[in-house]
């Protein structure tokens, strides 16, 4: 809102004063005081300004003339500002922060600022007029204070290079103490802004992109961050970045356009731009995004669409202030990490993509070993402002997310047929407990397949063992469908489930021919061996099929022979070996929801 409380400025060409309207928060009060904002109403005077009068004390807003000296030397939207002599017009007392708070005189409290510089305020662009407490600034004035504007003019080189060094020096804190909370305001800004060089004709693009400035430069910290990037913005961003980034955005949203990807976003600070930053990273012609600001909100949406859910992008701070600065020695009692562990307890395979504003290596690989799939690193303010870690981050966030949405669509169909096949074994708790093993195994061995350690993992060691591992339930299914018939004291027969077939019989009394095989599976199994000292799980589990899914019995000798090429089994002297791929453990899940008419993903 507009105060009925004004500065001035001058206007050469005119040669007259116009009085500018202080703009305030909607509670005008002590420390309301909207700088930035009130700075954006000389916008339609800036060619002809030829300098800037205020006073130094406006009781009733809590004004501050350092910060609003300090936000016209940081203008860049109205960079004549910088540029044009700026008079304080009365000696009101203040207080000074050095010395105990002793009440001292403004042209007083500014010397004590620049005591540092060896400067006096004149050489800062600064000049007081002293002006009495009702007195208002009068046209007759302006003679005087423009006789003054050019003895600045003369000196404006050397003006200009003091209020570059203090600028440098100063305005290195920011009112937000957290370096998450500095991150959030920062990144998404910076986000927008960037991929503006792949939005160049949208508009409303460029609308929130001002919007943020307004807002962040509020605080001097964010201001002289801009005050920065608007010179390294005049350089020419590196051809190559910019195409980087435009490949790894067309991977990514190539990979998940068509395919009615759903992700939740969880951020409590949506409305500070990370709404309009996630929907230009992930455009809504390519997925659909749910967003929630609390645990509590993302967990009834995740509970309404969990099974439609492909990727979590979650915050891992969403408690803001009231969680403090965190060093990032234990995340287990951050808000985030706590709510991924609730959406695991309902979902043990929904990925989650953490975004953090800490870049400290321990922290990731704690993220990691709390079940978090991948991390991205938010654009921190703190540091040198520099573009290529800016675009480099943003090409990170469409890489860890390619790496996670792959993931997603490839592993976790995979993972989750792993736990529906144990669902089947469930009432028989010998070989439920086997499967579980199993699945826990292949699960934590899957976890993060795309993560990049080894960029051909996908025919590597990983899924050997991954394929081996889910092969082992051929045990696990001939122990289900294989059912005891006790005929004497030493001998069982076994049979196939709710079939009229016979398997095999076991003799306790003859340990080398423990194991006999009846006619019906010698037969189905092409073999003469009437009995053994060991089972044959092939043949058991052939006499299995045959009556079971007789169909399916060509699929499993085909995955038989690629289990006993992996490098990882004995195989045959002089057979070549070969590596099993994600194609054969997909073949390989689907045979087993076959025989078990299991139809659909849990």
């Amino acid at each position: 809102m507009v105060s009925d409380i004004f500065f001035h400025i001058f206007l050469k060409n005119e040669n007259c004063i116009i009085p500018i309207p202080f703009q305030v928060s909607d509670h005008n009060s002590r420390g309301s005081v909207k700088y930035n904002l009130t700075l954006r109403k000389t916008e339609s005077y800036l060619k002809d300004i030829g300098a800037i009068a205020f006073r130094s004390n406006y009781k009733d807003l809590g004004f501050s003339p350092l910060e609003f000296y300090s936000q016209i030397i940081l203008s860049i939207k109205q960079k004549k500002l910088s540029e044009v002599p700026i008079f304080i017009l009365d000696g009101f007392d203040m207080y000074d922060p050095y010395r105990g708070n002793k009440l001292i005189s403004c042209e007083e409290y500014f010397k004590i600022e620049f005591k540092s510089f060896d400067k006096e305020p004149a050489e800062h662009g600064l000049f007081f007029e002293i002006l009495g407490e009702d007195e208002e600034v009068k046209t007759d004035q302006l003679e005087k204070i423009l006789k003054q504007s050019n003895d600045y003019n003369k000196r404006k080189h050397t003006i200009h290079k003091t209020v570059e060094q203090y600028i440098k020096s100063s305005f290195n804190r920011s009112k937000l103490t957290s370096s998450h909370d500095r991150s959030n305001r920062w990144a998404p800004l910076l986000i927008l802004k960037y991929l503006n060089h792949l939005n160049k004709n949208d508009p409303e693009l460029g609308k929130e992109i001002n919007r943020l400035e307004d807002d962040v430069s509020e605080d001097l910290y964010f201001k002289k961050k801009l005050y920065e990037l608007s010179r390294l913005s005049s350089q020419v961003v590196e051809t190559s970045l910019v195409m980087k980034l435009k490949s790894k955005q067309r991977d990514c949203l190539q990979l998940i356009k068509g395919k009615e990807v759903r992700i939740l976003i969880v951020e409590d600070e949506l409305s500070a731009g990370w709404r309009t930053a996630y929907e230009y990273l992930l455009p809504n012609d390519t997925c659909t995004l749910i967003f929630a600001e609390s645990s509590k909100e993302a967990l009834e949406k995740f509970g309404k669409h969990q099974n439609n859910i492909e990727l979590i992008i979650l915050d891992i701070r969403l408690g803001g202030k009231s969680e403090g600065e965190f060093d990032g020695s234990d995340v287990s009692g951050l808000s985030g990490v706590k709510l991924a562990r609730k959406f695991r307890e309902s979902n043990k395979t929904i990925p989650i993509l953490a975004a953090t504003a800490s870049n400290k290596s321990w922290t990731l690989e704690s993220l990691l070993n709390k079940g978090i799939n991948n991390y991205w690193v938010k654009i921190s303010p703190d540091g040198l402002v520099d573009q290529g870690d800016s675009f480099e981050s943003m090409i990170s966030f469409y890489e860890k997310m390619t790496k996670t949405i792959k993931w997603s669509l490839e592993i976790k169909p995979l993972i989750n047929d792993f736990f529906s096949i144990c669902d089947v074994f469930k009432d028989n708790s010998l070989v439920s407990q086997s499967a579980v093993k199993k699945s826990k195994s292949f699960h934590v061995l899957m976890h993060q397949t795309f993560d990049g350690f080894n960029k051909d993992i996908l025919n590597g060691l990983q899924i050997n063992i991954g394929y081996i591992t889910f092969y082992s339930l051929i045990n696990d299914l001939i122990s289900y469908f294989s059912v005891p018939k006790k005929i004497n004291e030493n001998e069982t027969e076994f049979w196939v489930k709710d079939k009229e077939f016979i398997l095999f019989t076991i003799n306790e009394s003859d340990s080398d021919n423990k194991y006999s095989y009846s006619p019906e599976l010698r037969e189905k199994c092409r073999s003469h061996i009437k009995s053994a000292s060991n089972l044959n799980d092939t043949y058991v589990f052939r006499g299995i099929l045959s009556q079971m899914k007789p169909t399916l019995k060509k699929d499993f000798d085909n995955l038989r022979k690629i289990r006993n090429k992996s490098p990882l089994t004995h195989g045959k002297i002089f057979d070549e070996c070969l590596d099993a791929t994600l194609d054969d453990l997909k073949k390989l899940s689907s045979f087993y929801k076959d025989l078990l008419d299991i139809n659909s993903d849990p």
